[in-house]
């Protein structure tokens, strides 16, 4: 986004950018570019290897963030901050906002989506309007229980359906990654230095939804959150130090004995 982008696209065009020089570099090389413009070599913290740390100089003016965001905590910070714009660095909120106060703004909504298990997401939310409507016979819709019955189920139990078109969203059409995987430690080390308030609310967001999927799953007598799915998800995020897969069979577990019980 921060390179292919309409406007930091514009950037990274112009001359006198010390980035215009380095267009020709490959997704992974100018990825690392960007991410050593806001972290810097962490000297107390050697014993595995390089570490990092958020750069401390003020990034508000807009060459700083290459007129895009600043990365360090996109999604705690979005959460937390009253800033009128906040992908800028908003004093009050710092480079580490309080993930206590992004999961409670986080859990305080209707419905949220993993961008992960989008189709999932959907599945989640049509039930909760399924409910809704039925108490309110004039937005009821036939169709919604139709797309519950036939695109929110796993084939065999185990493998997800294909996904609507719909459900992929580009922003542009160049530098799609589609794995984490491939980076250099070098890499994920600046990544995770930049994601640390982060990592820890979205493990425990996407433990609340894992949770929130099993109860609709419960609800409609069978699974739409499909093992090919999770095994495919936990493999992506192993570097984050989450089993996805193991996160939702225990969720699963404890719902089943919970029914026994009742």
């Amino acid at each position: 986004e921060c390179r292919y982008g309409y406007w930091s696209g514009i950037f990274w065009k112009k001359p006198a950018s010390f980035l215009y020089e380095q267009n020709n570099l490959t997704e992974e090389a100018a990825f690392d570019l960007w991410l050593s413009k806001f972290v810097e070599e962490d000297n107390s913290q050697t014993s595995t290897g390089t570490t990092f740390s958020p750069r401390t100089y003020k990034f508000r003016e807009t060459l700083e963030m290459f007129s895009c965001y600043h990365p360090s905590n996109f999604q705690s910070r979005f959460l937390t901050s009253n800033h009128p714009h906040p992908q800028d660095m908003d004093p009050a909120v710092g480079f580490e906002p309080n993930t206590t106060h992004a999961l409670e703004s986080l859990r305080s909504l209707d419905w949220f989506a993993s961008q992960e298990f989008f189709h999932e997401s959907k599945c989640v939310l049509i039930h909760r309007l399924i409910l809704g409507a039925m108490r309110d016979a004039e937005h009821y819709r036939p169709s919604l229980e139709t797309f519950l019955e036939e695109k929110c189920r796993c084939h065999n139990g185990t493998t997800a359906p294909i996904m609507d078109t719909s459900d992929v969203l580009q922003h542009h059409t160049e530098g799609h990654r589609s794995t984490m995987l491939d980076l250099s430690e070098d890499v994920l080390a600046k990544v995770a230095a930049l994601t640390r308030s982060d990592v820890v609310m979205y493990k425990a967001a996407l433990d609340d939804f894992t949770r929130a999927v099993v109860e609709v799953e419960a609800s409609l007598g069978h699974r739409f959150m499909c093992d090919s799915s999770l095994n495919a998800v936990t493999m992506e995020l192993a570097y984050l130090g989450m089993n996805v897969f193991e996160t939702y069979h225990n969720h699963s577990k404890c719902s089943i004995q919970k029914r026994r019980k009742t």
